[in-house]
């Protein structure tokens, strides 16, 4: 068992110092609010205070902590941050998930404690397409014949988004069914009935299973007192971006309990609008929860340079906001941020890909110090220049999807044990697996009698699989070795320690995804080696969205395609998109450059069509006045 540390003993791990504002949250007993820019330091603010928290026994055994975020990757960092800094013990009562994750447990964790009508079938499945259009509109025409006295012509008139919604996943379920109501409210009623009770298995999204775990706490007392006597702190991360459905479970869950729940959030940041982010939540949370407010004004990330170009944005974005600070001294460089001109998506490709080509030769850059960043469809905006980097022997991938795939539990303990298999040393990998198999037989590091059980078990398997592998080629073989690494932990292992893996064929999904990549870059590689790091994206440039890149920093980011048709949505949403532009620069460590094209394939016929960037002006006018330099190449 650690030793505690006496609170005023108690200094950061890991880093050099903490602004005044960060280290007094670290150290707080109240319900705060975090106000933090691009490059404060957020995740390390959240760590530190675990680490307090969990080293000084101010949340002593057997209280937990609970880190919620929105993105898979976002809380692994934590996770893995905390970890690093207090050991696997510790760590072991820091529990870090995304919302969806959170809710989920709960749901599969006490499925019999929701009112009878709203319990879904113990095997439900996850439909991602309820709310598009097509199905929804189906559901809502196949609830006329259920809902008495209401026509077809009258369902059909209603707009399926706003009952969407504002009805079937807008508004907190009741105990009991609504019988009785308006039109929309008869016809989400009916739709709920359906997708939970027509066929063998009930059929939901993660909208509808956050309205569940938020039913299932109001519904079952015992079960709030539970988690809330398990859950002593609360972290709230990325918190502008927390949806209706979110906030109302955690109000559900922690308003008025001896819980200290601190949020971390920037309103600059606020690009999940569209998802349905909370209007005012940061004022909600204040006086809901009686938390006090407290910005952090240092930039840790950005050159100086990009924190001046950053500050125009942020005075657009908030007029009288409190500008940040660099804390980069300049010794590195100042930065640069650049607006690029082409005639045509490739001489775009080309001089992007030169770009590339000298920072990793000349500069020293790794390729995943670099990042390529679009507002949507990074495949088709990048093709290109992919093409490019391919041909000078430069690999490339799209991260929109690997970002979740890499962070999925059992595809990191594979991962881990392969490359603790193929090399000689691996001990961030050797410790992840130790860990893991202690907590699978339940004993703690200071068993020894089960970890040197744990110890012999994994060199023997170890011993084993070096050999075997130099064999393997076929996805069944492949397949195999997965299972054997799998079974290593003991069976059920990872639905017992993993919500999202209880319920379903979602484990099994994984396991599959996991050997149709591990095949896919062991046929591109030269050895398996190779092929780990093939998978991981160790030698990639990544491309994704700006929606994906939240929480990421790069040397150097490059926005392709500053133009109308990419941020076809600015004249609706301004300040949203002016956000999601404000991500995209904030990214950046020393460089940004965004480019333009005179003309470029649509992105739905392939034609080549003019470009223009009249209704973004706003965005280059902001850059004009920050002095950003234009070059037309």
């Amino acid at each position: 068992m650690p030793r505690r540390v006496p609170k005023e003993n108690w200094r950061p791990k890991g880093v050099k110092s903490l602004e005044r504002n960060a280290l007094k949250v670290v150290r707080s007993a109240n319900n705060a609010l975090v106000i933090a820019g691009p490059g404060a330091g957020k995740t390390e603010l959240l760590a530190q205070r675990a680490c307090y928290l969990l080293e000084t026994g101010v949340c002593a055994m057997p209280k937990r902590i609970l880190a919620i975020s929105f993105k898979r990757d976002a809380a692994k960092n934590l996770a893995d941050r905390v970890a690093k800094r207090v050991g696997p013990e510790l760590a072991g009562r820091f529990d870090s998930l995304t919302f969806d994750a959170f809710a989920k447990g709960l749901v599969d964790r006490f499925l019999n404690g929701i009112p009878e009508f709203f319990r879904p079938s113990s095997d439900y499945v996850i439909d991602f397409k309820i709310e598009n259009k097509g199905p929804f509109k189906a559901l809502m025409e196949a609830a006329t014949d259920e809902a008495k006295g209401r026509s077809l012509g009258s369902i059909q008139a209603l707009h399926f988004s706003e009952l969407y919604k504002n009805y079937f996943v807008g508004k907190v379920l009741p105990e009991t069914p609504p019988l009785k109501g308006n039109l929309e409210t008869v016809v989400a009623y009916h739709i709920w009935k359906n997708l939970l009770r027509t066929g063998k298995r009930s059929a939901l999204n993660f909208h509808m299973i956050g309205r569940l775990a938020d039913l299932l706490l109001r519904s079952n007392p015992a079960v709030l007192s539970f988690l809330r006597q398990t859950y002593a702190y609360v972290f709230l991360d990325e918190f502008q971006d927390t949806s209706g459905i979110h906030y109302a479970l955690t109000k559900t869950a922690f308003q008025g309990s001896g819980s200290v729940l601190t949020a971390v959030g920037d309103e600059k940041q606020k690009i999940m609008v569209w998802a349905g982010a909370l209007h005012g939540v940061f004022q909600k949370y204040t006086e809901d929860f009686g938390a006090e407010a407290h910005p952090l004004k240092m930039n840790y990330r950005s050159a100086r340079e990009l924190v001046r170009v950053q500050s125009y944005l942020i005075n657009s974005l908030e007029p009288n906001g409190e500008p940040p600070e660099a804390a980069d001294d300049g010794s590195n460089g100042e930065g640069e941020c650049l607006v690029l001109n082409f005639a045509n998506h490739e001489e775009e490709a080309e001089h992007l890909a030169s770009i590339v080509q000298k920072a990793v030769d000349e500069e020293g850059l790794q390729p995943r110090d670099l990042c390529i960043l679009t507002r949507s469809r990074p495949k088709i905006y990048s093709e290109e220049f992919h093409a490019r980097l391919t041909d000078m022997g430069i690999a490339s991938r799209v991260e929109n999807d690997f970002q979740d795939l890499l962070t999925e539990p059992v595809i990191e303990s594979v991962l881990h044990f392969f490359k603790f298999t193929l090399n000689k040393k691996c001990p961030d990998s050797w410790a992840y697996i130790v860990g893991l198999y202690i907590k699978a037989v339940g004993a703690t590091f200071d068993d020894h009698e089960y970890l040197r059980e744990a110890e012999l078990r994994i060199l023997e398997l170890r011993k084993i699989l070096r050999t075997e592998l130099r064999q393997v080629t076929t996805k069944e073989q492949i397949l195999s070795i997965v299972k054997r690494v799998i079974s290593l932990y003991g069976s059920n292992t990872f639905q017992r320690l993993f919500p999202q893996y209880r319920q379903g064929t979602f484990l099994n999904d994984k396991i599959t995804e996991c050997v149709e990549e591990l095949h896919a870059s062991r046929k591109r590689a030269s050895s398996w080696k190779k092929a780990i790091e093939d998978f991981e994206g160790v030698n990639s440039v990544p491309i994704m969205t700006v929606h994906k890149s939240k929480g990421l920093e790069y040397h150097t980011v490059i926005f392709i395609g500053l133009e109308d048709s990419a941020l076809f949505s600015f004249s609706k949403a301004e300040n949203e998109e002016t956000c999601g532009f404000f991500v995209a620069l904030s990214r950046a460590k020393m460089r940004a450059i965004f480019t333009f094209c005179h003309r470029r394939p649509d992105a739905t016929s392939g034609r080549l069509t003019l470009q223009r960037k009249t209704a973004i002006d706003p965005l280059y006018r902001l850059l004009r006045e920050a002095g950003v330099e234009s070059h037309d190449i």
